[in-house]
């Protein structure tokens, strides 16, 4: 379920963030709305695409994915593939500490062994 977040100034002055094509940054603040509450979701390249960039052709979001776990913006766990369950997971670190909590809304876990994840680290420029 995606959620709103707000972006704090900071974002857009991030050098890291900077350097990179904009598609990279935006992709990232996208992955806040598609994470859970504790910055986790499901690492799957082709959904989170068709999520935050419906009526785009073209985009290479695995590789903006690389980028960002390259930066540290995330990190992705590996993946052991079940014959239940293909999807990763994500995680977007520190996200707590960005957002305002609602406690209704359900936690996603990251199965042992089952997924790959990505987790979202939040860094301040």
């Amino acid at each position: 379920m995606a959620r709103a977040r707000n972006i704090k100034p900071s974002f857009f002055t991030n050098e890291l963030l900077g350097t990179e094509d904009p598609m990279v940054s935006l992709t990232f603040a996208g992955l806040w709305c598609l994470a859970d509450k504790e910055g986790i979701l499901e690492d799957r390249p082709l959904r989170i695409k068709a999520e935050l960039f419906p009526y785009r052709e073209n985009l290479d979001v695995n590789g903006y994915l690389t980028v960002l776990q390259r930066l540290g913006f995330i990190h992705r766990y590996p993946t052991t593939r079940s014959t239940q369950h293909a999807g990763d997971h994500n995680e977007v670190s520190r996200s707590h500490q960005r957002q305002r909590q609602r406690d209704h809304l359900p936690e996603q876990r990251i199965p042992g062994g089952a997924f790959s994840s990505l987790k979202i680290n939040v860094r301040s420029p």
